[in-house]
Formats: C-alpha cells, structure tokens, sequence
C-alpha cells in the first residue's frame, strides 16, 4: 500500500516519515570491548630450541571491540545486532586480516518466543563447551588448542535459543552456499544447557559437512560445573569423529604429510579445573585438557596423544582492570607432534594486563 502526502513535502522528508519507527519504539547502542597484553617467555620458539621473549595479545582474553544495538518493538519483542572484532594489542593490526568482524556480525529478533539471530556466530560446541571451561577458553594457542577440533564459529548461520526454566535450548543451521549441493560446507547443531543453583551441565551435538570433500565430522559433548564455597569446578569430555580434515587442519603444523586412507580422525578428548575466588581481588585458576588422537591425518593408526596444564593468578583493581600472571606447559606424542613444530613439550610464562571496557 503507497502513502500519498496531502501536501507537497521533499523527497527527504518524505522517507523520514514513511521510515520513521512506532513511537514506542527505544533503542541503544554500546560500544564495548577488552584491551588485554602480556609479555610472554616460551620456550622451543624455532628449530634450534631457542627460548622467546615477546609481548603477545592477552593471555586471558583475545583484545576486541564491539557494537551491541536493541531497540524494542514492543509486545515484549526487540530487535537486535551485534558486531565484534579481535584485533591485535602489540601491534594494532586486525586478528583476522581481511575480515572487519571475525568474532561476530548478527542481526536478529528476540522475546518470548526466544531469540533468534542469523549471521557470523559461534558454533554450537564452541559456545555451549566453552560457557563451562574453567578459563572461559584461554587466548593463548597452548591453552585454547583443545577447541579447535572444531571451527570456533561459523558464517551463514541461523541460531535458535528459547529458556524453558532451568533449561536453554538450542539449534543452529549454518548454510554451505555451494552451487549444486544444499549439503556440502552446510553444519547444524543443537545443545541442551541445565542451571539450577550452584550446579550447571550440558549437552551439545553438533556435525560439519567438508565443503570440498564432503566428508563429515560428527563431535559431541558434555560439559558440567559445579560451585561449592568461593571455588568453581568444571569438568568436560568431547567425541569428535572428523572425516571432513577440521581437526587435523587447525591444529596441525602447515605442510604436515597426509595420508591417503579412507579414515576419519578420532579424538577422545576432556578437561577438568577449578576456579578460586581467594580474595575479593584474587582469583586463581587451574585447568588440564586431554586429547587421545587416532587415525590423524588420513593415516591409519596415526595415533597419539597431547595435554596441557594451565595455572592463573589474577589480581583486580576493580571490575574493569586486572593484572594476572599465567604459566602453561604442553606435551605431545605420536601423531599429536606436528602440533608443535620445535618439540614434543612447550612451556610459556606470562604477565599481563586486561581492562575491559
């Protein structure tokens, strides 16, 4: 239906008015954000076994900024976006070059229905898995490696969530966009999270369809915490069968020989750590992360296994700035070596500064 104007008004004023929102209708935008740096030493930094000292992004958090809008239509229903990007604090460059918003571009539509949201959003093993992994996933690759048996996030996704009291339900499609098959680099996911008082656990399937190969990877999930006093215990377990090559990609070291046998890797995989709440300031933290690998690399029996353990202090001046020293030590064996390029062990110290925004 056109809307004809009684009287002679400009061609702009006239699309302020058809354009113009409900006067219900509020809005917002916020600007917000995390700077975090460390100095970091780590050792077997290059083929020789040298040691490195060097000033990295946080080893806590990724540094970011992001823009979050809501405005509400009403009826208990708003609209919503949110626009996110890493960037590198040592060095002011994006962490993803080429990419404006690698960590999230949605838009979507929230209220009693649940939430909905379509875009660049992380994947549903990502974001079920790492709300209860005790360092909320570390920035560092020493302590962040256990996830990228999966692909973090995923564009061309639509993402469901709906709370049913204790319970959040979820369901994502993330459409491939390849001519001729609906299937290939397609992934869908549902996860399950329960939280009732001091306790939390969830559930999260989730299988990616290769977009060149067509194979597919299954993964599944479990993860749980539990609060008891002023420390937090988490613990979690994943059953990743990959034949669409996402493990082995990721983590792999570039240029590592690959096989020709018709297998999907398998990874049997868990963490399990604390969160101590020691002070109102301090905060110390312990995690450990296991992976028993096999058939890696489309070789048979390629098989090995890799762990970390990770130890934290942070000490907060307020709720938006801290200071924090970590120490990460990480050891692989068999086909987990090509993990680390110099050496079956790495260890890295660091201190760091984070103040959010």
């Amino acid at each position: 239906m056109s809307i004809r104007p009684i009287f002679p008004l400009s061609a702009l004023t006239y699309a302020a008015l058809v354009c113009s929102p409900p006067v219900h209708a509020q809005s917002s935008v916020t600007l917000y954000g995390v700077a975090d740096a460390s100095v970091v030493w780590q050792t077997h930094a290059d083929s020789q076994g040298d040691h490195a000292v060097l000033v990295s992004n946080g080893a806590i958090n990724h540094s970011r900024f992001g823009l979050i809008g809501n405005e509400d239509l009403g009826g208990g229903t708003s609209a919503f976006f949110q626009l996110e990007s890493g960037f590198n604090l040592q060095d002011g460059t994006m962490a993803a070059p080429g990419t404006v918003f690698d960590r999230m571009a949605i838009v979507g539509l929230k209220g009693n229905f649940g939430s909905l949201s379509v875009g660049n959003q992380d994947t549903q093993f990502y974001s079920i898995m790492g709300a209860l992994d005790p360092l909320t996933v570390g920035d560092y690759y020493d302590t962040a490696w256990w996830y990228a048996t999966d692909t973090f996030r995923k564009p061309s996704s639509v993402n469901y969530t709906k709370q049913f009291g204790p319970f959040t339900a979820s369901l994502s499609y993330a459409f491939g966009g390849i001519a001729g098959s609906v299937a290939r680099g397609s992934q869908w996911g549902s996860g399950l999270t329960y939280a009732q008082g001091a306790f939390s656990l969830a559930a999260v399937y989730q299988q990616t369809k290769a977009a060149v190969s067509g194979g597919l990877q299954q993964i599944f999930g479990v993860a749980s915490s539990y609060k008891y006093g002023d420390a937090t215990f988490y613990a979690g377990y994943q059953n990743n069968h990959d034949n669409a090559d996402i493990g082995d990609a990721q983590l792999n070291v570039a240029g590592a020989p690959y096989g020709t046998a018709n297998v999907a890797r398998k990874d049997q995989g868990a963490f399990a750590g604390v969160a101590w709440q020691l002070t109102p300031y301090v905060l110390l933290r312990e995690a450990y992360y296991y992976d028993d690998i096999h058939d890696a690399m489309k070789i048979s029996g390629n098989d090995g296994v890799r762990w970390a353990a990770v130890s934290e202090a942070e000490y907060s001046f307020s709720k938006r700035s801290s200071v924090y020293a970590q120490v990460d030590y990480n050891h692989t064996s068999g086909a987990a070596r090509v993990q680390l390029p110099y050496s079956n062990n790495q260890t890295e110290f660091a201190v760091g500064m984070r103040h959010w925004f």
